[in-house]
């Protein structure tokens, strides 16, 4: 472990002697072991970016203080618990106050980092990660000019309840690896929706079986009083345009975040997720689905007609809708549509989607798509687009021989359904007879 530190602190040297020399106005040193910093004082006023991430620093370096030009600091992946023994208010006015964006993610930080609040410029802080316990009354209201917080663990009173609804110009959300999609935090939006259901009576139906209203007292029962707080806190923030609940274990959204109609982009990524989620959130542009197990997007277009950037990449994708062709060729659902990743699924036939009328980008390397041919791939989606229109009818036909080929199969289906629940009834009564 010493000739391992060792040896990363004398890289970390030479890393910044060679940006002295070449007056780099960027410096990496992520990933070697440092528990200390080098000497930075002849960088102090070139550094804009710096990235000391995954070191064992354990607090928040005093050095950092006296950097004057720097923007961009990323101290994720240390085991940093507070501000260091040299901080004082004269360090604070003077250094870091043109940083724009710091990332303190898993760390051991239990108090709020209130120490960086009076940083005017100040737009990202990231904490997600940390066993952070309450803050002041007033603790995030003190970040008057925040657009994007990442946030762990911690929404878990009303005291962060009030601090969050403070933060005037909060516009992003992080709450990604919380394991809201567990059945824990699911329950408890589950009884946080039936409160405000019955806040509202006229939304709610006057009678409830009797065996309705008992699940829902047991679920009251067994719901975590913290995480009713955390939905509650979360459900609030409804006024943010960016948020990210990435790694989460949701195989379906939560009602609560149907608040959020000023939402433009969504990050759902590396969940459970097996369709697209239903939901009616009519500012969405941007939309990440990647790294779920979704294998159908049926009624897609029903969700997401205002789309313009959709991630689906490393999905169990098979096939896609068959959207009707209008006369000149384009798809008349996702008009908006102008980003499209299918990369990574197992997708055979792209065609009528390539036909989105204003779709710009299309990515579907790694999927065994056959059809449009070979060639017609290579050319981009330009081509692809000109081969769908010069070759519409016949597609037509054959999505519509598709349709009714489903069609049967289904009724087909429902028939046999139907054949053996009669045959089942039929041996019950015969089971009743010999009873008898």
């Amino acid at each position: 472990v010493g000739k391992g530190r060792r040896r990363g602190w004398e890289e970390a040297e030479v890393r910044s002697r060679r940006a002295r020399e070449e007056g780099k106005v960027e410096l990496n040193l992520s990933s070697l072991s440092l528990l200390t910093l080098p000497e930075l004082s002849l960088l102090l006023p070139l550094l804009e970016h710096l990235d000391l991430s995954n070191n064992k620093l354990p607090s928040f370096p005093d050095e950092l203080w006296g950097m004057q030009a720097l923007r961009w600091l990323n101290l994720s992946g240390n085991m940093i618990e507070g501000v260091g023994r040299g901080y004082s208010d004269a360090r604070r006015q003077l250094g870091l106050y043109r940083c724009e964006e710091i990332d303190l993610s898993s760390n051991r930080l239990q108090d709020w980092p209130i120490f960086l609040s009076n940083l005017p410029n100040l737009q990202t802080l990231v904490l997600s990660g940390n066993p952070l316990g309450k803050p002041t009354e007033d603790g995030l209201a003190r970040f008057t000019s925040l657009k994007e917080l990442g946030l762990g663990a911690g929404l878990t009173s009303d005291s962060v309840l009030a601090c969050l609804q403070s933060c005037p110009a909060l516009e992003s959300l992080t709450l990604e690896h919380n394991g809201i999609g567990s059945t824990e935090w699911m329950l408890a939006a589950e009884h946080l929706l039936s409160q405000s259901q019955d806040s509202q009576g006229g939304d709610v139906e006057e009678t409830r079986t009797a065996g309705s209203e008992e699940a829902i007292q047991r679920s009251a029962g067994r719901a975590d009083p913290n995480l009713i707080l955390s939905w509650k806190a979360i459900s609030s923030m409804c006024w943010v345009r960016k948020l990210n609940l990435s790694r989460n274990e949701l195989s379906r959204l939560p009602k609560v975040f149907s608040k959020f109609t000023a939402l433009e982009d969504l990050n759902l990524s590396s969940n459970l997720l097996t369709c697209v989620p239903e939901f009616d959130l009519p500012a969405l542009k941007k939309l990440d689905l990647s790294h779920n197990l979704i294998f159908d997007l049926q009624g897609i277009e029903q969700h997401l007609h205002s789309i313009e950037v959709l991630n689906l990449s490393w999905n169990k994708l098979v096939s896609l809708p068959s959207f009707d062709l209008q006369d000149e060729g384009s798809c008349s659902r996702l008009s908006a549509l102008q980003d499209l990743d299918l990369s990574s699924n197992a997708i055979k036939d792209i065609r009528a989607v390539a036909m989105c009328p204003v779709l710009e980008r299309l990515f579907f390397k790694n999927n065994p798509v056959c059809s449009p041919p070979k060639d017609v791939l290579d050319g981009g989606l330009p081509f692809i687009q000109n081969w769908v229109r010069t070759n519409r009818q016949t597609i037509m036909q054959e999505y519509d021989r598709k349709q009714k080929q489903e069609e049967e199969e289904k009724k087909k289906l429902h028939d046999l359904e139907m054949e053996a629940r009669y045959q089942k009834l039929l041996q019950e009564l015969a089971d009743d007879d010999d009873n008898d």
